[in-house]
């Protein structure tokens, strides 16, 4: 295993920046279902709006009338105060949770190993920063020309005085149990796309497989990831986006199904897989990249 570096962050920091416009949108389609929509008659149970890319554009042009190009930004400041972390966190647990796993049972790596060790770091990860996502969605799903919450802890403090501390962590259980397939899966293909890259170019190491094969691989391992996973995102982001108590995830999957059918669950996945994959393989090449050239640096330190 390569040495951890909390410095391989900024890569899904880059990465995330040039994908915020589509996740404000995407936030705003899962906001329009509250809890009364969720929980609407059979007769009523279609979504006020079929997802569409043209309709997606449409809402779009809503948000630039309704509160200008900086509404696409709105929660923004929440998503760089939690993807810093959340990256280092991650990226750094996963070197740190294999090679324990391969220490302690004396095997060597492989898909199984890279899908336990990438599960305990995302949900590691996610747990840490929570707080900080649920408050990214609500900003993101607001529609109204005026800021939901005036500053990220007035925010803070809002909730935990009206809705209580606990309303903090409101959909993390659906999202433990998303995030632990999502990132072992992702972690999983990557790792293991890296490891048939090593052996076609011949080497025992990462370093000879070009860049845009890393994005590949990245990008792979996004687009399988999310699109398994996608219901329980639908769920989760659900109940960060609702104030109001929407019961148990199990419940809130029903729901879904019951009033807006199986494609209610994959609602808004055109655009995540438009940005996601994207997203994806730029943070895991980015934080190869930079563990490749921290390595080298810490090799030419000890030789000195």
């Amino acid at each position: 295993n390569q040495h951890p570096h909390p410095l391989t962050a900024f890569g899904r920091h880059a990465a995330t920046q040039g994908c915020r416009p589509a996740l404000v949108r995407r936030h705003r389609w899962h906001g329009r279902q509250d809890h009364h929509s969720a929980h609407r008659p059979r007769e009523n149970s279609l979504p006020d709006r079929p997802f569409t890319l043209p309709n997606a554009w449409k809402t779009a042009t809503t948000i630039a009338r309704n509160t200008g190009i900086a509404g696409f930004m709105r929660g923004n400041g929440a998503t760089l105060l939690r993807v810093v972390p959340y990256a280092a966190t991650m990226f750094t647990c996963f070197d740190l949770y294999e090679g324990a796993l391969l220490r302690h049972s004396h095997r060597s790596e492989d898909p199984l190993s890279h899908f336990a060790a990438g599960a305990a770091a995302g949900a590691t990860a996610t747990t840490v920063t929570y707080p900080l996502d649920l408050l990214r969605t609500r900003m993101a799903a607001h529609w109204h020309r005026q800021p939901r919450y005036e500053g990220y802890f007035r925010a803070l403090r809002e909730i935990v005085t009206t809705e209580g501390p606990r309303a903090l962590f409101r959909g993390l259980a659906p999202t433990l149990v998303g995030i632990v397939p999502y990132a072992g899966l992702s972690f999983a293909i990557f790792e293991t796309a890296k490891d048939k890259l090593k052996h076609y170019h011949g080497s025992e190491d990462d370093q000879s497989i070009p860049m845009w094969q890393r994005l590949a691989a990245g990008g792979l391992a996004g687009l399988c990831a999310q699109t398994a996973t996608y219901p329980l995102h639908t769920v989760r982001r659900r109940m960060q986006a609702s104030p109001h108590d929407l019961g148990s995830s199990w419940r809130l999957f029903l729901a879904i199904v019951r009033n807006e059918g199986h494609r209610g669950l994959f609602k808004g996945i055109s655009l995540t897989l438009l940005k996601g994959p994207l997203g994806v393989a730029a943070s895991f090449a980015t934080n190869d990249l930079l563990k490749n050239q921290l390595r080298k640096w810490h090799e030419q330190q000890q030789q000195q």
